[in-house]
């Protein structure tokens, strides 16, 4: 039993680390992965092309925080196998069409985001429609996922995060279910879950943040519950973790943080067979009051943070005889 009130981690399993290596890390470690095999091949770039307001380092252009208020024009003579092009931290309104001609490449990584982008042509990316594997076009101002988009044949990861999109289109995200295997979106306009989402049924990491909707369908899950292995439920409206989260048999990661307006009580839902695959679990500052019944939905997991709930005095943790071994790290613990 640990008595306290400000942060609490457990990790059980016999594995060191800390908690805070979140679902959020995973933001970064594309970027790095491919840095590192960048250094090693022929997407090193030697020399810059790149416009004069634009720097570049290893394989990457970055053409970011300069207040451009348009995408700048490229013309670039050198092929490349990988190019991070980084737009984002600008002024840019509008994507037109062609706006990626003269950047040669095999496949890039496109950051667009934090801009105040509303309209995005169909024929923006001509030219690259196989070569993008990575956009980034969170905090910006679009309605809704472009058709731009579904012409992105390779497209693998994509975050509309912060964008007030309210509907999806049914022929955008039935063009991206193919091949998309990471998705963050959500949004305070998003009232109800997407009926949409059921196309994409490739997925492998699901990230939803301040989505406004109190309740999630039973089945929403369903479409890629053989597939996904990371979800993140992040700031959402939601009473209590959803019945979906039982098709999840992959899953790996499970994170569910600041999700304040939880029910008293057990917020699990009671699932015909445990997610017996989840190794890592976050339940950071969703205003917990009691240590939850988790060894039942999550049976073998390894790490656990339920840091910032301040209303979590007390723990009393019955383990079950699975586990083998468990350490309990305390952070700002008022004993």
């Amino acid at each position: 039993r640990v008595h306290g009130e400000c942060c609490i981690f457990l990790v059980v399993g016999g594995r060191e680390g800390s908690a805070k290596q979140s679902e959020s890390n995973m933001r970064w470690l594309q970027t790095i992965v491919f840095l590192y095999l960048a250094t090693y091949t022929s997407g090193f770039l030697t020399e810059c092309e790149a416009p004069p307001m634009c720097t570049c380092y290893l394989s990457i252009i970055a053409c970011d925080k300069k207040m451009l208020p348009r995408i700048p024009s490229f013309n670039m003579t050198k092929p490349h196998s990988i190019l991070y092009l980084h737009l984002q931290n600008n002024r840019i309104l509008v994507v037109p069409p062609d706006s990626f001609q003269g950047i040669p490449s095999q496949k890039f990584y496109i950051d667009l985001s934090e801009n105040n982008i509303y309209d995005i042509h169909p024929q923006a990316f001509d030219g690259i429609e196989d070569k993008v594997t990575s956009l980034k076009l969170g905090h910006n101002r679009l309605m809704t996922i472009p058709t731009a988009v579904a012409n992105l044949t390779n497209l693998v990861y994509l975050d509309v995060q912060y964008n007030p999109i309210k509907t999806f289109d049914f022929n955008v995200m039935q063009a991206l279910g193919g091949h998309l295997e990471v998705f963050y979106v959500g949004s305070n306009e998003m009232q109800q879950w997407p009926s949409e989402f059921d196309l994409l049924h490739n997925l492998k990491g699901l990230h939803i943040t301040e989505m406004a909707v109190k309740s999630i369908p039973d089945d929403a899950f369903k479409a890629f519950g053989q597939t996904l292995a990371n979800i993140e439920i992040d700031g959402t409206d939601l009473t209590r973790v959803p019945n979906a989260t039982c098709d999840l048999s992959k899953i790996l990661s499970f994170d569910f943080a600041n999700n304040q307006n939880l029910d008293d009580g057990d917020i699990f839902p009671v699932c015909p067979n445990p997610l017996a695959s989840v190794s890592t679990v976050t339940l950071k500052n969703n205003m917990l009051t009691s240590f939850l019944d988790i060894f039942r939905l999550f049976p073998r997991m390894r790490t656990l943070s339920i840091i910032s709930n301040p209303d979590l005095r007390s723990m009393n943790i019955t383990m079950p005889s699975s586990i083998y071994l468990i350490r309990v790290y305390t952070v700002c613990l008022y004993l």
